[in-house]
C-alpha cells in the first residue's frame, strides 16, 4: 500500500474532484454536463459484496440525462488508482462490473418481480478508468482477452472490454494549471516523486497553489494540507518545517521562502526503498514469503500517517470530535481505535 492511495481514496470521496477528473482528463463527452450532485459513491456498497478492501478504487454512480429522453439514465464509472502496472488490474474490474451489474437487477427485481427478464431491460452502462500516477510507462494490457489462454481461438466467446486510461505522466505542470481547478493542483502535488519535479513545483507553481487554495471549500483545503502533508514527510522533512509550510499555506502567507529552505533530506534514500521493494515484489520468493509482511508494513504505514495527521491536527489546535469523525469517516478507523489513537499521540 502507498502513501498515495489512502489520498485518491479520499480525492474520489469528494464529488466536486470526481466532477473535475470525469469531465477534464477521460476525454468522453458522455461526462460533458455531469455536476457534483449528479455523482453517488457507492464504493463501500460493492466492496461489502466482494468482501475485499482495496485502497484505490472508487466506484460512482452517475446520473446523466439524454438528449431524446428526459427520465435520468445513470453510469457506473469505476476508477481504478494504480501506482505501478498491474497486469490482473482488467480481472480485478470484470469482478466488479459483474457484482455491479448482478446487484443493479436484484434491486430491479426487487422493485418489479422478474424485471429482469424483460425483452426491454437493459443493465447500466458501466465505465472502467484506470487513473494511473506512476513515473514509468503502463505494460499492462487493458484488454481482458489478453488474459485469456488462447482467446484467438475463439473471440466470440470471451466477454471482452477495454478501459479509459488516463496516466498522470503524460501532463505537464503548465498542462494541469490550464484547467484552473482543484483536481488540477491535486494531480500537480501527486506528479512530485523526484527532486526534479520538487524544485519545478517550488518555483511554477506556488502562486497557483495559494490562488487555488484560497478559493476552494474549507474541505478541500484540508485535503490538499494532507496531500502537501503527505509528501513531506514522505521525503522526511523534519515535522516543524513542515508544519510551518502548512500554516502559512492554511494562512495566505507567502509560502515560497519557506519552499525555498525545504530539500528533501532523503529523497534518494526514498527511491532507493521505493526501487528496492519493486525487485522484491517481481521475485516469485518475495511473492511467496512477504505477503504477511507487506500486510504488516501497510498497516504500520498507515498508522504511521494517521499518528502525523493527527500531530498536526493538534498543533492547529483541531477540536477532538472534529478530528475523531474524520478519522472514522475518511480514514476508516474504528471509533474506539481512533480515541485511542488520538489520545497515544503527543
Amino acid at each position: 500500500m502507498h502513501i498515495r492511495d489512502v489520498s485518491s481514496r479520499e480525492i474520489f470521496k469528494n464529488n466536486v474532484l470526481t466532477c473535475q477528473f470525469l469531465k477534464d482528463y477521460t476525454g468522453l463527452s458522455i461526462f460533458a454536463d455531469v455536476q457534483p450532485e449528479d455523482i453517488e459513491d457507492e464504493t463501500t456498497k460493492f466492496k461489502m459484496h466482494l468482501g475485499i478492501e482495496v485502497e484505490g478504487d472508487s466506484v460512482k454512480k452517475i446520473h446523466i440525462r439524454t438528449r431524446d429522453h428526459s427520465e435520468e439514465v445513470y453510469v457506473i464509472s469505476l476508477i481504478e488508482h494504480k501506482s505501478r502496472p498491474d497486469p490482473d488490474t482488467i480481472m480485478q474490474i470484470l469482478i466488479y462490473m459483474s457484482v455491479i451489474w448482478r446487484d443493479y437487477a436484484k434491486d430491479r427485481n426487487g422493485e418489479k418481480k422478474n424485471a429482469s427478464k424483460a425483452v426491454d431491460f437493459r443493465y447500466p452502462l458501466i465505465i472502467p478508468i484506470i487513473y494511473y500516477e506512476g513515473a514509468g510507462e503502463w505494460t499492462s494490457s487493458m484488454r481482458l482477452s489478453d488474459r485469456i489462454s488462447h482467446a484467438e481461438l475463439a473471440r466470440d466467446y470471451i466477454p471482452d472490454f477495454t478501459c479509459n486510461f488516463v496516466p498522470l505522466k503524460d501532463y505537464d505542470n503548465s498542462e494541469l494549471i490550464g484547467f484552473q481547478n482543484e483536481m488540477s493542483l491535486i494531480r500537480l502535488i501527486n506528479k512530485i516523486q523526484r527532486p526534479e519535479d520538487f524544485h519545478e513545483f517550488r518555483e511554477n507553481t506556488l502562486d497557483y497553489l495559494k490562488s487555488i487554495y484560497s478559493g476552494t471549500s474549507a474541505d478541500i483545503q484540508t485535503l490538499i494540507l494532507d496531500l502537501i502533508w503527505g509528501l513531506l514527510m514522505k521525503v522526511k522533512v523534519p515535522e516543524e518545517e513542515a508544519s510551518k509550510v502548512l500554516v502559512n499555506v492554511k494562512e495566505g502567507d507567502d509560502v515560497g521562502i519557506l519552499f525555498e529552505n525545504l530539500e528533501p533530506w532523503d529523497w534518494k534514500g526514498a527511491n532507493e526503498e521505493l526501487k528496492r521493494e519493486r525487485e522484491r515484489a517481481d521475485t516469485a520468493e518475495a511473492r511467496a514469503d512477504s505477503a504477511e509482511a507487506r500486510a504488516i508494513d501497510a498497516e504500520k504505514m498507515v498508522q504511521d500517517i494517521r499518528a502525523s495527521m493527527i500531530k498536526r491536527w493538534k498543533l492547529e489546535g483541531r477540536p477532538v470530535e472534529e478530528a475523531i469523525s474524520d478519522l472514522v469517516d475518511i480514514l476508516g478507523m474504528e471509533e474506539r481505535l481512533a480515541w485511542d489513537l488520538w489520545n497515544e499521540v503527543g
